[in-house]
């Protein structure tokens, strides 16, 4: 919530274990723009893949997609999640 101001922050369209094995961003957009973004996610649903949509500024190159995968859930504990990194690749540092 911190970083959710001023018209930044992030959301979530689930998606699939093999859209994430594509490792596809621009896949991954399209997925982005033709599914129902929501803001909070639950790990186990479906394969626990989701393609996320970071707004981090007001320009274009502060948006950056990507995929992320649960990949160890106890429930009521912890998550552990995988990433595929952003659409540009400067966003790698962003995006950890």
């Amino acid at each position: 919530s911190a970083c959710a101001t001023g018209g930044n922050g992030i959301s979530f369209v689930s998606s699939s274990l093999a859209a994430y094995n594509s490792n596809s961003v621009n896949d991954a957009k399209t997925a982005f723009v033709g599914g129902t973004p929501v803001t909070t996610i639950d790990p186990s649903e479906g394969d626990g893949v989701f393609v996320f949509k970071l707004v981090n500024g007001p320009n274009p190159e502060d948006v950056i997609y990507g995929m992320i995968k649960a990949t160890e859930l106890k429930p009521g504990v912890s998550v552990d999640f995988e990433y595929r990194i952003g659409n540009i690749y400067a966003h790698l540092e962003i995006v950890k």
